[in-house]
């Protein structure tokens, strides 16, 4: 059996129907007394369904069929077919039209455009830039040598190469225009007298055929005359984006050259009145490349020739089927490597683009009044042109270029802020001038100065030291070459004798302290000596070891490297200590070393004496908290007695005044005892007792007393 195809819907395992086994199609369905079989073929395995389940659910589909719901999905689904075909039906016919209109379809222009493309190829592989040499440059040199390369040779070969394609499109554009006016007279003929060809026997339906031929060759050609304009705008945004692109070519060529590890720029290092300066600065970098290198390009772009510039293809703009007027374009004469491209209009006036002036438009001696003579539109108020706005709104959102120029500024800047750490540091020599005259080494050891305050004054002497030994040498940072011209010994002296008297202090200090930690680590490991048997000691022995446990990284280890190394800093730093302690410091450093030792050996011989006597300690309070539970039970078992004998009214029984006096005053005893063992229990690191009896005795006692207040 095989699945029945209802209009619009999917088939459906639902509704089958039988067919011959030579009918069966690659999926189909058996069915017996157990169920249904589905095999779907191409090797998949088959799916059975039990006869009951596929009857319930055969009855289901048919309901949910039956609901008006799917008659309005059916309809649906038959709308977005036909939705569907009708938008096909349109992008074929709109795709069939367009094939018709695309330019580059078309041999000619496509033959035009591959030359122009070919040509500002060549363009573009001479580049934008003049080749720059490895190695040290001067910001100057740079500009100068790029500007003259622009000027003096690739505004000729823009010039040269914009000619050539002129030349291109005027041949391009004649001959469509005679093959139309050709073809226009051959249809003429024809329609001029359709029974010539009869008078001379030739056969009707053939004339007729060939003059068909004829009128859709004539069509077609017209149809790409008219096309014409269009493809001289695409030809003019194709020179501008060959321009666009020198212009990227550029700035990438001259970002290459910044980061080139080979390459660097001489910068000077001044001192100025506001301090250490940079010449070039960064500003300065900056507008030379981007006013005086590539603006100066976009300057040489805007003034080259452009093909919608020139009045014959001006006019085929405006009229492609029209003639254009008698004017010749090409390269008129090449003397010297300089070139003029000249046209000459019917009115007899001659202009030129001298294409060593970087393209711009001169005028020429004519046949009228000299001075006289208007040049065309094409070369006036170049800025105000639609294509020179075209190729600015190019540039400006060019995003590549946007990316280039923001990279090659970012590098400019991230070399001179490198070098600007050199500035500041040159710049604090400025503190150190002062530094030099006021230095009064009577006068700093008159002041107090603390152990922090004496290593960091050594910390700055260095720190100047190393500003003058590292940055009085040229330095290549960045893209950047520093020039400098400071002598090393500036000040040297001055900062000897500094160094000398700081380091004075500075032994007098770590002296002062050594002998600080040599009393304090044997005063500590005298106290740690004794080794106490009795609780009430024990635990004020355990506090103290445990504090001087915690304590002992700072006390046997961070003071005592303190000193050894302002000991260390005083001796290097010093010029006449030859890198040694003095004798005194040492056998005070071998002293401080031995108390360190002294201090360990007490502080781990008191630590093994707390764990050999910490649970003979926990033991001993623990019979101390059960024999103070046992009073408290003993003290509740009166206090009950004496509730129960009230409850009972034997007046005889009654608690007196004193008894109750008695037992507020033993409550209070066993309350100071519980917090004491509470406190000793935590000391120890136990668990704490809970005295759940005591609190159940107050408040029988508390309800004696009312009972007896009552």
């Amino acid at each position: 059996m095989q699945q029945r195809v209802q209009r619009c819907w999917e088939p459906s395992q639902y509704e089958l129907q039988v067919v011959q086994r030579n009918q069966l199609p690659s999926s189909y369905f058996t069915i017996t007394a157990a169920g249904v079989v589905q095999c779907p073929g191409n090797g998949y395995p088959s799916i059975h369904t039990p006869i009951g389940q596929w009857v319930r659910e055969g009855n289901m589909f048919k309901l949910f069929r039956s609901l008006p719901a799917f008659s309005q999905l059916w309809q649906g689904q038959t709308l977005r077919r036909w939705h569907a075909n009708v938008r096909r039906n349109v992008y074929e016919r709109n795709r069939q039209q367009l094939a018709k209109q695309l330019l580059i379809l078309k041999p000619g222009y496509l033959k035009v455009l591959n030359e122009s493309r070919s040509k500002l190829a060549a363009v573009h592989q001479a580049g934008a830039l003049q080749d720059m040499p490895d190695g040290l440059y001067k910001l100057d040199a740079l500009v100068e040598s790029q500007q003259d390369y622009q000027t003096s040779n690739l505004a000729p070969l823009l010039a040269r190469t914009i000619a050539g394609i002129i030349t291109d499109v005027e041949n391009l554009a004649s001959r469509m225009q005679n093959t139309e006016q050709l073809l226009g007279r051959e249809l003429y003929e024809y329609n001029k007298d359709p029974s010539a060809g009869a008078v001379q026997g030739l056969n009707p339906i053939k004339i007729r055929a060939e003059r068909d031929a004829v009128a859709a060759k004539h069509a077609s050609a017209l149809y790409d005359l008219q096309r014409l304009p269009a493809f001289l705008r695409l030809l003019g945004l194709h020179v501008l984006q060959s321009y666009l692109d020198l212009l990227v070519g550029a700035v990438s060529g001259l970002k290459a050259h910044l980061v080139s590890p080979n390459n660097a720029l001489v910068v000077n290092l001044l001192l100025a009145s506001e301090g250490v300066t940079l010449s070039p600065s960064m500003e300065e970098l900056l507008k030379a490349l981007s006013k005086d290198i590539l603006e100066h390009l976009v300057h040489v772009l805007k003034a080259a020739p452009r093909p919608l510039k020139h009045p014959v293809l001006a006019a085929l703009v405006e009229d492609p089927v029209r003639p254009p007027p008698k004017m010749g374009t090409g390269v008129n004469s090449v003397s010297g490597g300089r070139a003029t491209v000249g046209y000459t209009s019917v009115s007899g006036s001659i202009g030129m683009f001298d294409t060593e002036s970087g393209g711009v438009p001169r005028r020429s001696a004519t046949a009228g009044a000299p001075g006289k003579i208007a040049l065309p539109a094409f070369l006036e108020d170049e800025d105000q042109s639609s294509e020179g706005g075209i190729l600015l709104l190019m540039m400006v959102g060019d995003q590549n270029l946007g990316q280039l120029r923001r990279a090659m500024d970012q590098q400019v800047m991230r070399s001179y802020r490198e070098a600007s750490v050199v500035t500041d540091t040159l710049t604090e020599l400025s503190v150190l001038l002062a530094f030099a005259r006021v230095w009064d080494p009577a006068n700093y050891k008159s002041k107090q100065h603390s152990v922090a305050q004496l290593r960091k004054d050594m910390l700055l002497l260095r720190e100047w030291q190393a500003q003058l030994q590292v940055v009085l040498d040229n330095q290549s940072i960045g893209m950047l070459q520093l020039q400098t011209a400071f002598l090393k010994t500036t000040y040297m002296s001055t900062l000897a004798s500094a160094q000398a008297t700081i380091a004075m202090m500075l032994v007098s200090a770590a002296r002062r302290e050594c002998q600080a930690i040599i009393t304090k680590l044997l005063g500590l490991a005298k106290d740690l000596a004794p080794q106490p048997s009795k609780l009430a000691e024990f635990i004020p022995f355990k506090l103290l070891v445990k504090d001087v446990w915690q304590s002992r990284e700072h006390l046997s280890g961070q003071r005592p490297a303190q000193v050894q190394e302002m000991y260390s800093v005083a001796a290097d730093w010093a010029p006449t200590s030859g890198g040694r302690i003095p004798h005194t410091d040492q056998v005070l450093l071998d002293d401080m070393k031995e108390a360190v030792r002294t201090f360990s050996r007490a502080l781990t011989a008191a630590m093994a004496f707390i764990d050999s006597r910490q649970m003979g300690m926990m033991a001993l309070l623990d019979r101390q908290a059960r024999e103070l539970l046992r009073k408290i039970q003993e003290m509740l078992a009166e206090l009950e007695s004496a509730s129960m004998s009230q409850k009972l009214n034997n007046s005889t029984a009654a608690a007196a005044p004193e008894k109750l006096d008695s037992w507020k005053q033993q409550i209070q005893q066993y309350e100071e005892s519980v917090a004491g063992i509470n406190q000793q229990e935590v000391q120890l690191g136990c668990k704490q007792t809970h005295y759940a009896e005591l609190d159940e005795a107050k408040r029988v006692l508390q309800e004696l007393q009312e009972v007896t207040a009552g």
